[in-house]
C-alpha cells in the first residue's frame, strides 16, 4: 500500500516543486494583470474644419475624417451640423458633430475637443513562447498574442488611435500589435507579473 501512495505522491511533489513557468501559469498571470478583454479607445473630434481647397497633408488627413464623418452619419452614429467659415483668405466647412444614440452606444468619455469612443476590444489570444533567464535574477520572457473582438462601426473606418488619453487606458498602444512580449519575475513564493 506505500508503494501505491509513493508512486501517487512522487509526481505530485516533482510537479509542485518544478521551478519553470509553465504556458497556462503564465497566461493566468497575464490574463489576471491586463484584465482582458480591453478596450481601444480612439477619439471622434466635437468640431472638424476641413478646407475648401485641400493644399497640404494636414488637409489629406481632415479630408479623410471627412469621409469618415459621412459614413457615420450614413450608419446613424453621429449627426455633423455643417456651416461655411472664413479665416484669412481659406474657407473652411465647419462641423460641429454630436453623437447620436446608437454612437453613444459606444461612448467611454469626453472632453471639450473630442468623443472617446470604442473601437474595439482586444483579448489575450494564446502564449506563442516562454524564455527563462537566471541572471540577474530569475524571470521568463514571455510572448502571446492578441485577438480582435467586439468592432464597433468607428473602427471600420481607420479611427486614429488615441495615445493621448492615457488617464484612462494606460499603455494601451502596447496593445495594438497582434504580439506582445512581457516579464514574469521568479519569486521566493511564486511567479508574478514585472513591469519592466
Amino acid at each position: 500500500m506505500r508503494k501505491y501512495l509513493l508512486l501517487i505522491a512522487l509526481p505530485i511533489l516533482l510537479i509542485s516543486c518544478s521551478s519553470n513557468l509553465s504556458r497556462e501559469k503564465a497566461a493566468d498571470i497575464i490574463k489576471a494583470q491586463y484584465h482582458f478583454p480591453m478596450p481601444i479607445v480612439g477619439a471622434v473630434p466635437k468640431v472638424l474644419k476641413v478646407e475648401t481647397i485641400y493644399t497640404s497633408h494636414i488637409s489629406d488627413a481632415k479630408r479623410k475624417m471627412e469621409q469618415n464623418l459621412e459614413e457615420w452619419f450614413s450608419k446613424g452614429l453621429i449627426f455633423p451640423s455643417n456651416s461655411m467659415e472664413a479665416a484669412f483668405m481659406e474657407t473652411y466647412r465647419r462641423y460641429d458633430i454630436s453623437l447620436e444614440k446608437e454612437g453613444q452606444k459606444y461612448l467611454i468619455s469626453s472632453d471639450h475637443d473630442n468623443y472617446y469612443v470604442k473601437l474595439f476590444d482586444v483579448d489575450f489570444d494564446h502564449i506563442t513562447g516562454i524564455v527563462e533567464y537566471e541572471q540577474p535574477k530569475k524571470y521568463a520572457q514571455v510572448t502571446f498574442t492578441l485577438k480582435k473582438i467586439n468592432q464597433t462601426p468607428f473602427d471600420e473606418y481607420r479611427l486614429e488611435k488615441s495615445y493621448d488619453i492615457e488617464r484612462l487606458y494606460k499603455n494601451q498602444n502596447r496593445f495594438l500589435d497582434s504580439t506582445v512580449s512581457v516579464n514574469i519575475v521568479k519569486y521566493d513564493d511564486r511567479w508574478r507579473f514585472s513591469p519592466e
